[in-house]
């Protein structure tokens, strides 16, 4: 027989050990504590079936205290951390380029760009003149995704479409 060295608790146990938390999780320490025994007492004979189902399994620590430890610090523990929603804040919704300025872009790095020897801020400024669009100079997002397919373009030779 193969040995075992984490001993599951039953689903029986389990739940009812969630049913507690779920109950007194706002308790402190001590009214959790007379809560509990006043619990064990009352499901007595289930947790008498799940020391007997432990010790079988070769399971040779204190039980009552296995499943207390087991309750105070997972199952109480669930119910008395706030949820956490966005932990770096609202993040702002991506904007995408039109596919119509990504169709020009491509076409201007196959035209008049080579990565190896030009400057990323001089082709988009040239790209703009081009373009005569002045509004697209101070567009974060269009010229964050020029220079992101500008860097693609060098250190990848072919751009997809």
């Amino acid at each position: 027989m193969t040995s075992i060295y984490r001993f599951k608790l039953s689903n029986d146990i389990e739940e009812l050990l969630n049913e507690f938390a779920r109950t007194f999780f706002h308790l402190e320490r001590r009214e959790l504590s007379n809560e509990w025994n006043q619990f064990q007492e009352k499901h007595k004979e289930r947790f008498d079936r799940e020391n007997v189902r432990l010790t079988e399994q070769g399971y040779e620590g204190d039980i009552n205290a296995k499943i207390y430890r087991s309750l105070r610090y997972y199952h109480i523990k669930r119910y008395r951390q706030p949820i956490q929603q966005n932990i770096r804040g609202n993040r702002k919704q991506h904007e995408h380029i039109s596919p119509e300025i990504h169709r020009q872009m491509v076409e201007f790095f196959q035209q008049n760009c080579n990565a190896k020897t030009d400057k990323p801020q001089d082709k988009f400024t040239e790209f703009v003149a081009l373009l005569n669009d002045e509004e697209y100079l101070n567009n974060s997002h269009i010229k964050k995704s020029f220079k992101n397919m500008f860097y693609r373009m060098k250190t990848t030779p072919v751009i997809n479409e």
